[in-house]
């Protein structure tokens, strides 16, 4: 149990994990692997090394490494930097991250992604944007690779899901392919290429002021549904930016709504009911969380975000409880049962947001989070919120911005009577 748990936390860091049954209209996608296969044997080892590309000592580096480590703690693993490696180290596993452009000798890892100018290339496909990365586990499971052209496509990959097929790469920091090796190579036959993919499945569109609505025609329930519900959620978009003191945005938010959860997971590489937001664009099942994800992308869009979930969600929680006295109340009601819990590390990221404790089949972590950053900006302010939000390190953040460490603003939010 405890391996399952771990390994949760690494390969699907922001969601839970679920089972799909495959269905027609995606039946001739390859398929994921509920089972991570090729994560397990990676760690059937007694050592590997984990290889840094620079000395440079990151949040990145530190929470891939933790995450890494978490799965099988009993494997020996060694952190070395790439001017540290020795002949024997290449014979070892390698876990390797960084920019592959900081690498002064990335051909001799012996991995099937190329190094060209400004980027990378793997298959039939390059990449030279700044926010493009990939996440690859070799077939004979001695290599597994966190890589791109920027740290910053690196966080990214951490936002998507990684394991259940042999590599994901993201292009401008949004997944864009999937895929497995045929015969330990690149296959198109092995390939999801996800725009092409959602342009065929997905060819019904709708767009208003602010959306562009893409969704299966055969889903005449949500084609409908869809037509009534674009006027009001373009009102939305508006109440949101003026509650958050946000710019209406002045690009169009592309929504791309499935009608079954498999054909969500294949088409975004995000499993369950919820949503997920990568830049400009959600992923959503059916109409209902739009407006839940429509925060996500304003606030984030505008605030760099500190990839931590319970801030990220912190703040949407945040806002429903501007507009609806009742969600408030429910919140509280919910979270002073859990006020003896160390909420600082769930705050942290110590405690992952998903593996707290749950109430109508929902983490705690999200009315909590909210009521935490309601906190925050009742009595310090949204602008004092919003640099808060820029930074990487939440406890750096903390002390940086509101003087304090973060286990003493929620000592005193906890004995907050204004805030219960």
């Amino acid at each position: 149990m405890k391996k399952v748990l771990a390994l949760s936390i690494f390969i699907i860091p922001f969601i839970y994990c679920h089972s799909y049954a495959q269905d027609d209209a995606s039946s001739d996608l390859p398929q994921p692997d509920w089972t991570f296969e090729r994560v397990l044997r990676f760690y059937e080892t007694d050592r590997y090394v984990f290889v840094i590309a620079t000395v440079e000592d990151t949040v990145t580096y530190k929470g891939i490494w933790e995450r890494a480590k978490s799965i099988k703690p009993d494997v020996e693993a060694e952190v070395k930097y790439e001017n540290q490696l020795d002949l024997e180290d290449f014979q070892e596993r390698m876990f390797i991250c960084g920019t592959i452009q900081a690498f002064d000798s990335w051909d001799a890892f012996g991995l099937p992604i190329e190094k060209i100018p400004g980027g990378f290339r793997f298959g039939s496909y390059s990449f030279v944007g700044k926010d493009d990365g990939i996440l690859f586990l070799s077939s004979d499971a001695s290599r597994f690779v966190y890589a791109g052209n920027s740290l910053s496509a690196i966080d990214k990959l951490l936002r998507t899901i990684g394991g259940l097929f042999q590599y994901t790469i993201v292009a401008d920091g949004v997944p864009r392919h999937f895929g497995n090796f045929v015969n330990n190579q690149f296959d198109p036959r092995g390939h999801i290429d996800l725009e092409k993919e959602r342009s065929q499945q997905l060819g019904g569109k709708l767009e208003s002021r602010y959306f562009v609505f893409h969704y299966s025609p055969q889903a005449i329930d949500i084609g409908g549904s869809l037509e009534i519900a674009a006027t009001e959620l373009d009102t939305y978009v508006e109440e949101v930016a003026l509650g958050l003191e946000l710019d209406k945005p002045k690009y169009k938010i592309h929504a791309y709504i499935y009608s079954d959860e498999n054909e969500k997971l294949l088409l975004s590489g995000h499993p369950g009911r919820g949503g997920i937001t990568y830049g400009k664009e959600m992923h959503v099942l059916g109409l209902e969380p739009i407006e839940h994800e429509t925060v996500h992308v304003l606030f984030n869009s505008e605030i760099p975000t500190t990839n931590s979930n319970f801030f990220n969600e912190g703040i949407v929680s945040y806002y429903s409880f501007t507009t609806s006295e009742r969600d408030l109340e429910n919140a509280k009601e919910i979270v002073k049962k859990y006020l003896a819990e160390p909420i600082e590390e769930w705050a942290n990221g110590s405690v992952y947001f998903f593996h707290t404790p749950s109430e109508n089949g929902w983490p705690v972590a999200y009315p909590a989070s909210g009521l935490f950053v309601k906190f925050l900006i009742d009595y310090h302010g949204l602008v004092k919120f919003k640099e808060f939000y820029k930074i990487a390190d939440i406890e750096v953040g903390f002390i940086k911005t509101y003087g304090k460490s973060l286990a003493e603003m929620v000592v005193e939010w906890k004995s907050d009577d204004r805030s219960w």
